[in-house]
């Protein structure tokens, strides 16, 4: 496996478990999913549209810090596996909360679906820290420009995939109560396995 693919693979990987711990953007897909699966999936292009513009600013921000003189560049790489780390410890005190709320504005047609995707996503830029900590914490640093602008479509595109799944599967009545009864056992799961990222990378 070259260091490139490495690098990649694990890009993917982490922003997929942090794609499946229950966020703003993922309430919103399942609120307009409920309503029917199409206006599920264009919630999801919304989210997906945004998200790549929040992961070109992630790229951005890490050339701008891989430019300061040493050892900053170092210690933000420290303070985002730290970040992730909280990120983790906060997905588990909301578990114990209601985890399984929707939002109440749901859209009426896709296009107001697409809209309410790209609204819920506009509303969180600090999702712009997470895929710097991202990628900061997995060396994409040392990837090429080319290879950086993929790993920034690739990461909304993996949170889009596992959205889609949920957009396709809460249409269906059964899927979806098994999805709100198991939301908050699943977010403990996942908040454990990104710490043991973060820790495999330091």
């Amino acid at each position: 496996m070259t260091d490139t693919f490495q690098i990649l693979a694990t890009l993917v990987a982490v922003q997929i478990v942090l794609a499946l711990a229950p966020e703003r953007e993922t309430r919103r897909v399942l609120a307009a999913a409920i309503l029917s699966r199409r206006d599920g999936l264009a919630a999801t292009a919304g989210v997906w549209a945004i998200g790549v513009v929040w992961a070109i600013l992630g790229l951005v921000a890490l050339a701008v810090i891989g430019a300061l003189p040493a050892p900053v560049p170092e210690a933000i790489r420290i303070a985002c596996g730290l970040h992730l780390v909280w990120l983790g410890l906060r997905t588990v005190r909301r578990s114990f909360r209601d985890a399984t709320g929707c939002d109440a504005d749901v859209a009426a047609t896709p296009a107001e679906a697409f809209r309410g995707g790209v609204l819920s996503a506009l509303a969180a830029p600090e999702a712009i820290l997470r895929y710097l900590s991202i990628l900061a914490v997995t060396g994409a640093a040392s990837l090429s420009l080319g290879e950086q602008a993929l790993a920034a479509v690739a990461m909304p595109s993996a949170t889009a995939l596992w959205n889609a799944c949920l957009a396709v599967g809460a249409a269906r009545p059964p899927i979806d109560r098994v999805l709100r009864r198991g939301a908050a056992l699943i977010a403990r799961l996942l908040a454990g396995a990104r710490a043991r990222i973060v820790v495999d990378h330091r």
